[in-house]
């Protein structure tokens, strides 16, 4: 539980109102709550005063978790530069969101299944034709698993789905693939089904995760010569830089155009 009668009362209210106003999700709230959690249990910046905010105050909380790894700085630094906008915008303090540091991340080469190692997956679930349309859905869609959890009935419509509480708390809208209009799905779908069908998976195939279909779809489409500013978009990436991570694995794509350079001695 996080008690928040330490933060000033309007300022907060404010703060929250003004976001949930923007259609800010249940759990970009709750982000926000453990960032200030962090900053109350630290005398680097004080959410009573607007003034204690200030470039040389923000960077010693920042460091002040010598255990965070570098994806855990970026993830706070990016929610406490949404509340330096605010402080900006409706407060006037000082815009230095500019000089706060961003750490490397090394990316890691997106995982995904080939044709035998869904062949396999499948096998596992041959016999449940509900089970199989939870896969292809996912397939099909590249959603992620908490915003497949929170698909409602109207939420399908006959082009599209729409899809709330995604990644960041922004709304989305997805493209609906003619193979879906083929299967049955009731929604909202329950977790523990979900839960369930994620165990019986990977006692078959070990590692198994939802999310990697989703680097399925997206390998498969940017092989698709889609462009990939399109998939970037339908992906619904911040920064076109992590959808250049499935460029590495077009391998296949990359010998053939090697193999058209060819030397006559």
């Amino acid at each position: 539980m996080f008690n928040f009668n330490f933060f000033h009362k309007n300022l907060w209210e404010e703060f929250l109102r003004y976001k949930e106003l923007q259609g800010l999700s249940k759990k970009y709230i709750i982000w926000l709550k453990t960032l200030f959690n962090h900053i109350n249990n630290t005398d680097f910046l004080d959410l009573k005063n607007k003034k204690s905010f200030t470039l040389e105050n923000c960077i010693a909380f920042l460091n002040y978790k010598s255990n965070w790894k570098n994806t855990s700085y970026n993830f706070y630094t990016k929610l406490l530069l949404v509340f330096l906008h605010y402080l900006i915008n409706h407060y006037g303090i000082e815009d230095f969101t500019k000089k706060i540091p961003m750490r490397k991340v090394i990316r890691r080469v997106p995982k995904f299944y080939n044709t035998d190692e869904l062949l396999e997956i499948f096998s596992s679930v041959k016999e449940e034709e509900e089970e199989k349309n939870v896969l292809l859905f996912f397939l099909y869609t590249w959603v992620r698993r908490d915003e497949f959890l929170h698909i409602l009935p109207q939420d399908i419509k006959k082009d599209y789905i729409y899809i709330r509480n995604s990644k960041w708390g922004r709304d989305r809208v997805i493209p609906l693939h003619e193979e879906l209009k083929k299967i049955k799905l009731i929604f909202p779908y329950e977790k523990s089904k979900l839960l369930k069908l994620l165990s019986k998976i990977q006692k078959d195939f070990k590692g198994f995760k939802f999310h990697n279909l989703r680097h399925t779809f997206s390998y498969n489409l940017k092989n698709s010569w889609c462009d990939i500013y399109d998939v970037s978009q339908l992906l619904w990436h911040k920064d076109i830089s992590s959808t250049l991570a499935y460029s590495s694995l077009d391998v296949l794509g990359k010998k053939q155009k090697i193999n058209r350079i060819k030397f006559d001695f």
